[in-house]
């Protein structure tokens, strides 16, 4: 599974996931690195909340997944996608 990346406008790379965390000011280069660590560190807390039902009830992590980004109105220009 692969998140959907976009530039910002210093060159760098944003991506959103369906867990509703996301990963910010990546260069190029470590995207792939960047993008491994978050879906450790996510399903690690997922799995600490799972163990813990009594204090996350109702508070679990959703799935990790590609999510576009919501739109910006301070950014009218489309974001570039990789």
């Amino acid at each position: 599974m692969r998140l959907v990346w976009y530039q910002r406008r210093d060159g760098l790379w944003n991506a959103a996931c369906a867990c509703g965390g996301g990963v910010a000011g990546i260069p190029d280069e470590r995207r792939a690195d960047a993008e491994a660590a978050h879906f450790e560190v996510a399903a690690m807390d997922r799995e600490h909340r799972a163990a813990h039902p009594d204090r996350f009830a109702g508070n679990q992590i959703p799935a990790c997944g590609p999510k576009l980004p919501e739109p910006n109105p301070n950014l009218p220009e489309p974001p570039v996608f990789h």
